[in-house]
């Protein structure tokens, strides 16, 4: 079956685990000797790194224009997740983010519930960020499929759109109503990632009750963010 095509330039948004405010990530190691032995081996380690040594062309260029590069850029293709995406299995690698702010906090809630879940997490605080990223390119529009095909068949229509050459998709996910996302197969499609709002997932042992924006110093309790995200009656 042949899926329409859409032009597609828009900003996409996704939470990941973070802390508040931003800490270097060697922050604790105390000697200035441990600090440069540790960004020394990652120099060394990290493959986003040693992909940015190969490419031939000049810093200045690649600062401005090599996008996928960027380390949240990079992470998605380089560190494939093991249990896929919603449309790939875990051979394949690709950046899945919400078109709108709500649906990806909404996603963001029920990813964090679901991972708290199957590690039997004592009530407890996690800040997470937005990272915002222009998505621009030509997409396969899958938003007329019906939201409750089976996993393996989703997988199937995903991989062969890959293989075809697809550089990613937009489609609609269950529970999340007329909300659409994207699924970027092409790392060139995104732009440079930027960092937005911060916030504190609240945990309460069975549920995320709430979630604290710390730029607007607002709580948003869980049956808001569900109403807001599918309707009145979601919650």
């Amino acid at each position: 079956m042949k899926y329409p095509t859409r032009s597609f330039d828009q900003d996409c948004y996704q939470l990941i685990p973070s802390r508040f405010p931003p800490v270097d990530v060697y922050e604790r190691l105390e000697l200035p000797e441990l600090r440069a032995a540790a960004l020394e081996l990652e120099q060394r380690t990290n493959p986003r790194l040693t992909a940015m040594k190969h490419l031939s062309v000049p810093p200045k260029v690649r600062d401005k224009g090599t996008h996928q590069f960027q380390n949240w850029n990079h992470a998605p293709f380089a560190y494939k997740n093991p249990e896929g995406s919603h449309f790939l299995g875990p051979a394949y690698g690709a950046a899945e983010m919400a078109v709108d702010l709500p649906a990806a906090l909404l996603h963001a809630l029920r990813r964090r519930e679901e991972f708290f879940s199957r590690t039997n997490e004592e009530a407890m605080g996690q800040d997470m960020r937005v990272l915002c990223r222009r998505v621009t390119g030509t997409l396969i529009d899958l938003t007329g499929l019906d939201t409750g095909l089976a996993q393996a068949e989703r997988w199937n229509i995903g991989q062969k759109l890959y293989e075809e050459g697809a550089a990613g998709i937009i489609y609609r996910r269950p529970d999340f109503g007329d909300h659409r996302f994207v699924s970027v197969y092409d790392g060139a499609l995104l732009g440079r990632a930027l960092q937005g709002a911060h916030y504190r997932f609240v945990w309460d042992g069975k549920t995320v009750k709430s979630i604290y924006d710390f730029n607007k110093g607002d709580t948003i309790l869980r049956e808001q963010l569900l109403a807001a995200s599918l309707g009145k009656n979601a919650a």
